[in-house]
């Protein structure tokens, strides 16, 4: 089996753990939690205020006590305010396992210029780059672990991302392209493989699709003409770790928990059905964050698969008529003259797409 741990860690915990000890000695360790978060909220203020003034060490204390500004309530109270929160170094982290008879596999977030049976690399990384935080997974001591990111690993996964050309891209041999692909991560090639795998990986966006069945697909476009196989196939999982390694695209072990497509009876998971009717942040099928305007939010927390487009819109109509909901709750939708209907039959629609499109929809 496998055992997943997250868990704060050094050398990024130094400085939260300053501003952490501020807050923890400001904030009444037995008050209601929503009053311990906007006490540690004001005294956040001001420490980035006053710290400031203070060259060095200071202005960096000041930038993340502005940054904290911005975390949400439940991880400033996680994080920042219990009593229990203890950092450790990788190596640290790495004692404790093998003292229960585990070992490290890797990372939920990969490193992905170092393999993951580089320790000493993996510590390194993090000391250079100040990592704030780990989700490692372990096994039992005794397993014989393989090399996941080979080009055998890498065929069995799935792979996910936004790729885009720059410009406008020539999908013959021989002509150059720039691919760009998440946070702005590029990747020059010359290869109408390399071309044609991207466009397949983008028109999936955002779910994933396996590595195995994207190659397949390049192999019968490029046909006869072009390279055998056995060469292309190698040259796109090169590709795939290229790319991963940029950080240009995801890759999963199974397919992200959501669909684009929009059934009869459109489904939210329960826990974002909750979220979107208390007004709060929800999790997306890649484990992003989202918030929606009150328009969509009602929408969703409706969408528990008992419910066609029509039974939402009746929903709709009847809020709308009831003065509980309106259409400037929509960041892009305004009410269209008076007709209630005709404007829900347009709306509802657009933010069941939209769902779909940020990974919320699950069946």
């Amino acid at each position: 089996g496998l055992a997943y741990v997250s868990y704060n860690t050094y050398p990024g915990w130094h400085m939260r753990g300053v501003l952490r000890s501020i807050l923890v000695d400001a904030v009444p360790h037995d008050a209601p939690t929503g009053e311990r978060v906007r006490i540690a909220r004001a005294v956040a203020r001001q420490v980035a205020t006053d710290a400031e003034h203070f060259e060095g060490f200071g202005e960096r204390l000041a930038g993340h006590a502005r940054e904290l500004l911005d975390y949400e309530d439940h991880y400033l109270a996680h994080d920042h305010l219990e009593l229990e929160n203890h950092p450790l170094w990788f190596r640290e982290f790495l004692d404790l396992a093998a003292r229960h008879g585990l070992q490290f596999v890797d990372d939920l977030e990969v490193s992905p210029n170092v393999a993951p049976s580089d320790l000493h690399g993996l510590q390194y990384v993090d000391r250079i780059s100040g990592v704030t935080f780990r989700a490692s997974v372990l096994c039992a001591a005794d397993v014989e672990l393989e090399d996941g990111r080979s080009p055998a690993g890498l065929a069995q996964l799935f792979v996910a991302g936004p790729l885009r050309p720059e410009g406008t891209v020539e999908m013959d041999e021989g002509v150059p392209a720039t691919i760009l692909g998440l946070k702005g991560k590029s990747l020059q090639t010359s290869s109408r493989a390399v071309k044609l795998f991207a466009r397949s990986i983008s028109a999936t966006w955002p779910q994933s699709r396996p590595v195995e069945a994207l190659i397949a697909d390049v192999v019968d476009e490029v046909g006869s003409g072009g390279p055998d196989a056995s060469a292309i196939r190698h040259q796109l999982l090169d590709t795939v770790l290229n790319l991963h390694r940029r950080r240009a695209v995801e890759l999963e072990t199974q397919p992200y928990p959501f669909t684009r497509q929009i059934s009869a009876r459109p489904i939210v998971s329960a826990g974002n059905r909750w979220a979107a009717e208390a007004g709060e942040l929800l999790t997306g099928g890649r484990h992003d964050r989202h918030r929606l305007d009150r328009f969509a939010a009602f929408v969703a927390s409706r969408l528990d698969g008992s419910r066609t487009v029509p039974d939402l819109v009746d929903d709709v109509v009847r809020a709308g008529e009831d003065g509980t909901l309106s259409f400037s709750d929509a960041d892009d939708s305004q009410l269209r003259g008076t007709d209630l209907r005709a404007a829900a039959d347009e709306t509802v629609p657009e933010v069941l797409r939209h769902l779909a499109s940020i990974g919320l929809l699950v069946g």
